[in-house]
């Protein structure tokens, strides 16, 4: 009777032991679960998920060589009168503005020309050089608005859950709209129609297999059709053929003045004039010019000249000078060549 007893009672703590081991395992999975949560990005600001640590290592940026600092701002910006502005682009001597709800037009010396109230909030914007159309990206569509203003002539077909636009760009016969939730680039036509490669619904969108890390996500267009577009979590910047195939592809992760720190960058992008490419980093923030190819030309703004967390945007006007949308500060900072800088010297050369 007492070995039986004595059986019990040991099996009775083995069990005791296994539970502690049990419910130890279950603690630390919630601890990490709850790590995790808290190093995620949602909101893009910081570094996707890669952690405090992460974002420790980034801010030892190194310095930059002033021979690069070949931009100087306006003093005066533009203030968008916005709480919470979103996304810019410039064309035809218009810059548009979207953001709190509201689609804001300013002429080239930054005078108001249009304001025009919206029923959800937009995510970006895209101009039209000539007609006055513009094109709105909305969280899972597109809108139209005509250049009247006076109201959104056409909202195309919602893009489903998972949906996220966050960039919108143009060609002549296309529109372009950057799906960070989807992480692909898709492609329609001027009526709203999707438009895929070969025009066979089958193949898929125009361009897939990104890593966003974060909800942010940029597309521009070269006037031969060609697309570049943002693969952040590769810190790199591809170009695209009319039909979506890889032609090249530049950019590194580095601290260094020429590579792209943070978990996540470039952020925006905006081709210029020559065809050079200006990019915005999150994060430590710093906004540059690359050659065609992917060779750094100059610094446009350091991250001595960033505060907050907001996250840029960029536009280029028909004048080649870089617009930083800053919302921050809720203003258009505007950025011309210094004189004596050509500013299409170098990029002429690395073509």
């Amino acid at each position: 009777m007492t070995a039986d007893r004595e059986d019990r009672k040991k099996a009775r703590l083995k069990v005791s032991a296994g539970n502690v081991v049990i419910g130890a395992a279950m603690l630390a999975a919630v601890i990490v679960a709850a790590i995790a949560l808290l190093n995620m990005d949602t909101t893009g600001r910081r570094g996707a998920g890669y952690g405090r640590g992460f974002d420790a290592r980034v801010a030892r940026l190194e310095p930059v060589d002033p021979a690069l600092l070949k931009w100087v701002e306006s003093a005066e910006p533009i203030r968008t009168g916005m709480e919470n502005p979103r996304g810019i682009a410039a064309a035809g001597g218009r810059i548009c503005v979207v953001g709190d709800r509201v689609l804001v037009v300013f002429d080239s010396d930054g005078r108001e020309s249009a304001r025009h109230a919206l029923t959800q909030e937009p995510q970006a914007v895209a101009c039209v050089d000539g007609d006055g159309t513009i094109y709105l990206a909305m969280r899972d569509h597109v809108e139209v608005v005509r250049g009247n203003l006076v109201s959104v002539e056409s909202a195309w077909k919602a893009l489903g859950p998972e949906a996220m636009l966050t960039s919108i760009a143009l060609s002549d016969k296309y529109v372009f709209v950057a799906d960070a939730g989807n992480r692909v680039v898709r492609r329609f036509d001027k009526t709203g129609r999707e438009v895929f490669r070969g025009g066979d619904p089958a193949c898929g969108p125009f361009a897939s297999g990104f890593i966003v890390p974060s909800p942010h996500m940029d597309v521009a267009v070269e006037p031969d059709g060609r697309v570049i577009v943002v693969n952040p979590g590769k810190h790199s910047v591809q170009v695209r053929g009319g039909e979506g195939t890889l032609i090249t592809a530049w950019g590194r992760y580095g601290a260094d003045a020429e590579g792209l720190a943070g978990c996540c960058n470039p952020v925006a992008i905006a081709r210029l004039p020559d065809g050079r490419i200006a990019t915005a980093e999150k994060g430590i923030k710093r906004v540059k010019v690359y050659t065609p190819r992917g060779k750094l030309e100059s610094v446009v703004a350091g991250s001595d000249r960033f505060s907050g967390d907001g996250v840029l945007d960029l536009a280029g006007d028909s004048s080649g000078r870089v617009l930083v949308l800053d919302p921050d500060r809720k203003q258009v900072r505007i950025f011309t060549r210094r004189a004596g800088q050509p500013a299409t010297a170098a990029a002429g050369a690395d073509r």
